[in-house]
């Protein structure tokens, strides 16, 4: 999943420079179904906010924070 997200944010400039700006934010994917690639929360679910109270592994935020980081090297 890095390798796949490095090339799509890696040949585009607008997504690059959007991933980018969420800084140090903590990318999450907010699915209240999905369990493997997001947290099994909502968005709006306050739980949301305290990675101890995730209902899953959140494997896709990772793996843009990631890529996130590996482009910020190559950007200095």
């Amino acid at each position: 999943m890095v390798r796949a997200n490095l090339g799509k944010f890696g040949q585009n400039p607008a997504l690059r420079e959007f991933l980018l700006q969420t800084s140090e934010r903590v990318l999450v994917e907010a699915s209240p179904v999905d369990n493997i690639w997001g947290i099994g929360l909502a968005f709006d679910d306050p739980r949301a906010e305290n990675p101890l109270e995730w209902q899953g592994l959140n494997l896709l935020g990772f793996a843009l924070m990631e890529v996130r980081a590996r482009l910020d090297l190559a950007n200095h």
